[in-house]
């Protein structure tokens, strides 16, 4: 993705549709775990949008991705965020298997189930070029517990519950991570 009529600027969405992402980089992988290896040229290395939006794109694949050529800083904290919930130890259920129910189809939302603890981190992306808001609804024999505790942990904030439902806002071509405990 660095030269060509694949070269990226600002935005990989422009030159890795999501359905070339499902058939390219969600497969199970057998043997060395591949990580995508950012492409950004230096301006846009400056730029936390970007980066924001490669996340956006390949996480919600379950893609493992370098830190390298991109927003350092909000990579980091990105890689912080998941790591501390215990990324590691988890099964990942992507957006095609339906594992959460909510309003909005312009949003994707894959669960990363954690093996040992009662717990699920939400990766909630939006890939489009406008705002989007969804109502997930927390279903406890889908997600397998009482979830009692709700927080977007990129940004440590409790979000409220109500009638079983979480409102959620996505900023345009951005994510947020919501862990359900």
């Amino acid at each position: 993705f660095n030269a060509g009529r694949l070269k990226v600027g600002a935005h990989y969405t422009e030159v890795l549709p999501v359905d070339r992402i499902f058939a390219e980089y969600t497969p199970t992988p057998w043997g060395w775990i591949p990580y995508f290896l950012p492409e950004f040229d230096e301006y846009y290395r400056e730029l936390i949008a970007p980066t924001r939006e490669m996340i956006a794109l390949l996480k919600v694949h379950d893609v493992s991705i370098s830190g390298a050529w991109c927003h350092y800083p909000t990579f980091q904290h990105f890689r912080n965020v998941i790591k501390d919930f215990g990324i590691g130890e988890t099964d990942f259920i992507g957006y095609w298997k339906n594992p959460i129910s909510h309003t909005n189809p312009e949003i994707k939302i894959s669960v990363y189930k954690h093996i040992k603890e009662k717990k699920i981190l939400l990766f909630v992306s939006n890939l489009t070029d406008k705002v989007q808001e969804t109502q997930i609804s927390i279903d406890k024999e889908k997600i397998g517990f009482s979830p009692t505790e709700f927080t977007d942990i990129e940004n440590d904030f409790p979000l409220i519950l109500n009638d079983n439902k979480l409102e959620v806002l996505v900023n345009s071509f951005d994510y947020r991570i919501i862990k359900i405990k």
